[in-house]
This record gives structure tokens, C-alpha cells and sequence, in this order.
């Protein structure tokens, strides 16, 4: 941590959420080499890994993880990182597809789906993953172990693919399912044929209102103009100020030296369009709403679950905003009587004095009236708060290396202006929204673990794959 520079906190947001990425993976490697791989192999595993946490170490020095080195050094810590998660993905997919993983053990015939729990308690959520059907057609479903049927959702795939006539097609599949697994365990499903029911929708949306009972979600040109919350009546809205993302001048350094809170005055936020529905089925409705700030284009992606007191939402922004910073504005209604963060180690309190203060991807916090709530923030690393509202910093796009000590007006210095900022050009950043007994301390932690760290999914075959065009074994 460096106090005396609160820009470090969240300034190259990509090379923060790739060591984050990195190290989760790291942990959780160790453990599977632990639970699947013999002796003889394991030792050769770890000396590898120690190899790969060497690295990590190093670009945690204090000029590179904060991001305050030159541009140059920030990418060679990337490229290094991203080296350290594939020689790591390499391993795992060695631990659990190897002569004595999963795939090996599993007896299913035919085509199956594997799940592997990477955290120390259930795992509990929707999963989703695309499934090779060399190109058919999802005419299938899930069975468990006692040949069950698991709901599925199909939903667009990553892909864009037409058919003749120019219709977009979904072969192979992206598929959704709701599913558990215990503690250091796996689960492996049968792909069978024959196509189970789809569900109703499990939301309604009219256009500017999306809800799935629990919670309901209103729309403006702002982004999230209130949402509802069941439990209370429908009377009980959750927000005083729309959740709005805003973008702020920063006159600060790189490091943010000599300042307690970033920002200055407001550039202004991202306008929206009206919602437009994405997907909609038994376990989930998604909507998009497009937008914009200034030069950045933005997608924000909300999305509700079957029977969950929470809103999840994604925005994909290609970030063009020199020397600013975008904060998402939370506000709820009564204030906000007390606050927690978490940070290394666990769960601090903290006063609504509006300084920024690192943190590690949650906040929980009470308001008067409307009980508990929180934020998961799996992308993000900085927050301000006062007892009015909670401010995430999303990005702070500032200039690589650029160290001085007292604010600068630097609107009239032109090369200043056409430098490239450390964070421009596209970034995703999720966030959730949580209301009820789950933003509780000990919930949020195991779904922010959830949320962080899914399990690895694969889909094989054993016996048979006649069915595949061209193979006959």
C-alpha cells in the first residue's frame, strides 16, 4: 500500500486485474496438483509453479504493480504475467485432463461436461460454457450422476456466425445451468440427446422496467434510475440519486501525490440510450443499454437471475479520456448509517470521509432504513465514500509516469493533451449489486469467491464419437 499516493490504487487498471487473475490462479493450481496428481508428478508441478510465483513477486515491486513505471515496463510486466497464466493453465489442464484427473476417472460414455470446484467451500451459481456440437444444433441436455435433468438456458454464443438466408445461428451452443458443488470436490454431467423444455422467463421487461419478483430495475438515460426491492413493498425504492457512472478531471499525478481524493471537476456522465433485451430465459434476462462520454464509447449490461436479491451489470467502455477518472456512484436512500471494506486480510470499517482507500473488490454498508446492502466489485481496486454515497473508481486513465507533486492545470499544454493515458482503449468492469441477508459480510465474501474464481468447465468424449462427422473410432 502507498497512503501518500492513492492513484496507485486503481491508475493501469489491466496490469492490477491481470496479477489479481494470476495470482487466484496460482493458489488454485496448487490445490488441484494437491487433490489430483500423484506424488511423482507433483513435486515436478510445484518446482514449476515456484518458478511462476518468482515472477509474480517481481512485478509486484513497488514502481510496477501500482502502476506508476514508464509504459514500457508496464507492458513487459503484462507480457510476463500473461506467461505466468499460461504456463499455469498448462499445468491445470494437465492436473485435470491427465492420466490421473478427471476425464480419466470419470466413467460416463459418450460426450460429457466436467465442473472442478477451485474454492475451499461450495461453489453455488449459474455456470455457463459453449459446447463443441460440431456444428448441430443444441438438441440435447444435461444429466446428472442419476440421470436427472438439469435446466438449461441457451444463450447467444461469443461467436457470429449466419446461416444462408442470413439469420445468426447458435451451433454450437452457449448454454447456462444452475448448479452446486461442493468443497474440494468436481461434478461430471452427460450430454444426452433428446432437447429438454425451456423454462418461462424468470423476468419480466417493458422496456424501461426489468424484474425478476425479488427486485425490480428502472431505467433512465443515466443507466439505473432506482431499483425496488420486494421485501420492502413496492413503495420502498432503493436509491435517492440514479446509479450513474461520471467521469471526473484529474489534475493529480501519476501517483496522486498530495491529494486524498481523486477528481476534480465533472467532465460529465455517460448518456445512455433506452435498454434493448439481449436474452431472455428461465435462469436469466439480460438488456443492454448503449451510451457515451465525451470520445468513449460504453455498453452497459444488467442482468437479473431467477429468485436473486441482486443486480449485475457489466460495462464494456473503450475509454478515450485523457487525464480523468470514472467513478460509478452508488447513493442509497436514509444515508448510509455504517460501512465495511474489504481489504488484504478481511473486513475493515471505515468513516464516509470521502478520501479514497485501496480496496479488495467488496464494500458492504447499512443504510437506516433499508437495511443491508453491498457491492461486489470484482475489477476494481479504489473506492471513495461519504455518508451520503459510495463511489467506486472504475478507471483512472492518468499519464504513464508522470510525477509532480502539486496539481497541474495542464489544459493549455498541448503536449500534455496528445500523450496516450495508461488506461485508454476497451476495459470491462463488473459490478453487483446486492440487497437482503446476502450482502452480509460472511455472504459476500463467498460470493465474491464465486464470482471470482468459477469453476474450470471442459466437455470430452469416451467410447464411441461416431456421431462426429468424418470420425468413426
Amino acid at each position: 500500500l502507498e497512503p501518500h499516493a492513492v492513484g496507485c490504487y486503481s491508475v493501469c487498471g489491466h496490469l492490477k486485474r491481470n496479477m489479481r487473475a494470476a495470482e487466484l490462479e496460482l493458489i488454485d493450481c496448487e490445490k488441484l496438483i494437491k487433490r489430483y496428481s500423484p506424488s511423482t508428478k507433483a513435486k515436478k508441478y510445484f518446482q514449476h509453479l515456484n518458478t511462476q510465483w518468482e515472477t509474480i513477486c517481481f512485478n509486484q515491486f513497488h514502481d510496477i504493480l501500482p502502476g506508476s513505471a514508464i509504459r514500457e515496463a508496464i507492458d513487459v510486466a503484462n507480457m510476463q504475467i500473461g506467461g505466468v497464466r499460461d504456463n499455469v493453465a498448462r499445468i491445470t489442464h494437465d492436473v485435470l485432463r491427465g492420466d490421473s484427473g478427471i476425464s480419466a476417472r470419470c466413467e460416463i460414455e459418450g460426450q460429457r461436461l466436467h465442473l472442478v470446484n477451485r474454492i475451499d467451500s461450495e461453489w453455488e451459481g449459474i455456470a455457463d460454457c459453449e459446447i463443441w456440437m460440431d456444428w448441430m444444433a443444441w438438441n440435447h441436455h444435461l444429466e446428472d450422476e442419476k440421470g436427472r435433468k438439469i435446466n438449461c438456458q441457451i444463450i447467444p454464443p461469443s461467436y457470429l456466425e449466419f446461416d444462408e438466408k442470413g439469420n445468426p445461428r447458435c451451433s454450437p451452443p452457449r448454454i447456462l445451468f444452475k448448479i452446486d458443488i461442493p468443497s474440494g470436490k468436481s461434478i461430471s454431467l452427460k450430454i444426452a440427446e433428446g432437447d429438454s423444455q425451456p423454462d418461462s422467463p424468470c423476468c419480466t421487461f417493458s422496456g424501461d422496467k426489468l424484474s425478476n419478483g425479488k427486485v425490480e430495475v428502472c431505467f433512465n438515460q443515466w443507466g439505473i434510475s432506482d431499483i425496488y426491492h420486494s421485501a420492502r413493498g413496492r413503495g420502498w425504492s432503493v436509491l435517492e440519486t440514479p446509479l450513474a457512472f461520471e467521469c471526473y478531471a484529474d489534475q493529480s499525478d501519476t501517483w496522486g501525490h498530495s491529494v486524498e481524493t481523486l477528481g476534480g471537476p465533472s467532465i460529465g456522465a455517460i448518456k445512455f440510450e433506452k435498454p434493448l433485451l439481449v436474452y431472455e430465459g428461465g435462469l436469466r434476462t439480460m438488456v443492454c443499454l448503449n451510451g457515451i462520454i465525451g470520445n468513449s464509447k460504453a455498453r452497459l449490461f444488467v442482468w437479473l437471475n431467477k429468485d436473486e436479491e441482486a443486480v449485475h451489470m457489466r460495462l464494456d467502455i473503450s475509454y478515450a479520456e485523457p487525464l480523468s477518472l470514472l467513478k460509478a456512484i452508488l447513493a442509497p436512500h436514509f444515508g448510509i448509517k455504517s460501512r465495511f471494506d474489504r481489504v488484504c486480510g478481511g473486513w475493515i470499517e471505515r468513516e464516509g470521509d470521502g478520501k479514497e482507500y485501496a480496496l479488495h473488490h467488496a464494500v458492504c454498508f447499512n443504510s437506516r432504513l433499508l437495511g443491508d446492502m453491498g457491492l461486489l466489485l470484482p475489477d476494481t481496486f479504489a473506492l471513495d465514500g461519504t455518508r451520503v454515497s459510495i463511489r467506486p473508481t472504475l478507471i483512472r486513465n492518468n499519464v504513464n509516469a508522470y510525477n509532480q507533486w502539486t496539481p497541474y492545470d495542464w489544459s493549455g499544454n498541448q503536449r500534455m493533451k496528445e500523450k496516450f493515458g495508461s488506461d485508454e482503449g476497451p476495459t470491462s468492469i463488473r459490478m453487483s449489486f446486492v440487497i437482503g441477508e446476502k450482502a452480509r459480510r460472511e455472504r459476500m465474501e463467498k460470493l465474491l469467491n464465486c464470482t471470482m474464481r468459477p469453476p474450470y468447465i471442459w466437455d470430452d468424449f469416451r467410447g464411441k464419437m461416431a456421431r462426429l462427422k468424418g470420425f468413426d473410432s
